[in-house]
């Protein structure tokens, strides 16, 4: 079951596809189209449903904190900068038992706080030195040991030893956030955009990929070769320079006419129409 994937194609040019099966989640199933300009207090669809209306994406995500409009937002839980296995956004562990070829559970050890069942499910599982990246289908809460059990996927493609380590990401739709300012401002991803003033750990859905409205800096793309945009530390739009000493993530592309002076922009202020390119 866990590689059954639902798709529903409509006569407009909508349809719903469900993520990969994972435990913990409700909502399977579900291909009634969204309204994507709401929220919900409790789930109607699995974290990371895709909705494709035309050209443009949609992504269910949650939110971890209270979100804006027109702003990327970032994959709090999978890449912020806590402490190392706090078990609430990542967990590093080591492998407790050595594992076969063919194997579909990791026997782990964890090395923090008491990570809770299903969390990672629909994550991922980095496991060094294997180099192996595995899909999360479910996890089961610690024992007084510090014990828990991953399932995975598909099966092991080599083996794993005992002396090997494990990280595990939750999935990155889980808990999205606007940053606006604090310690973590600078290290978060950003996974989609909103369109929506949401609430703190309410679902709703944030855009990816396509046409989309943002925040950015006014007059974008007023000179002339001006055309890819990048996040700033806020989620709004920047225009791409060669900045050496930052990388910024990529957002996308101007779509209109905006240069070579302020006088061919049909957009005053700082409202910019951008074909969005995080994730197809």
């Amino acid at each position: 079951m866990n590689r059954i994937i639902h798709k529903l194609v409509a006569k407009d040019g909508q349809y719903m596809v469900m993520p990969p099966w994972c435990e913990g989640q409700v909502g399977w199933g579900n291909m009634a189209h969204p309204e994507v300009y709401e929220e919900t207090a409790q789930p109607a669809y699995p974290i990371g449903t895709k909705f494709v209306d035309g050209d443009r994406i949609w992504r269910y995500v949650q939110a971890g904190n209270s979100i804006v409009r027109g702003r990327g937002l970032a994959a709090w839980n999978a890449y912020s900068t806590p402490t190392s296995g706090d078990g609430t956004t990542r967990e590093t562990a080591t492998i407790a038992a050595a594992q076969v070829i063919d194997a579909t559970t990791l026997s782990c050890t964890d090395q923090g706080t008491i990570t809770v069942a299903d969390l990672f499910a629909g994550g991922y599982a980095m496991v060094y030195w294997e180099f192996l990246c595995l899909r999360v289908v479910s996890s089961t809460i610690e024992d007084a040991s510090g014990l828990f059990e991953v399932t995975i996927d598909r099966p092991l493609p080599v083996a794993i030893a005992n002396t090997s380590n494990v990280t595990l990401y939750r999935n990155k739709y889980a808990d999205v956030r606007y940053f606006s300012g604090g310690a973590n401002m600078q290290f978060g991803s950003y996974v989609c955009v909103s369109h929506y003033t949401a609430t703190d750990t309410y679902y709703f859905w944030g855009q990816t990929w396509g046409p989309a409205g943002m925040s950015g800096t006014d007059h974008v793309g007023a000179s002339g070769d001006e055309r890819q945009v990048v996040f700033d530390q806020g989620g709004s739009l920047l225009v791409h320079s060669a900045d050496t000493t930052k990388s910024y993530q990529h957002a996308g592309y101007l779509i209109p006419y905006t240069g070579p002076s302020t006088g061919g922009q049909d957009q005053p202020g700082a409202f910019i129409f951008v074909e969005l390119q995080i994730a197809p």
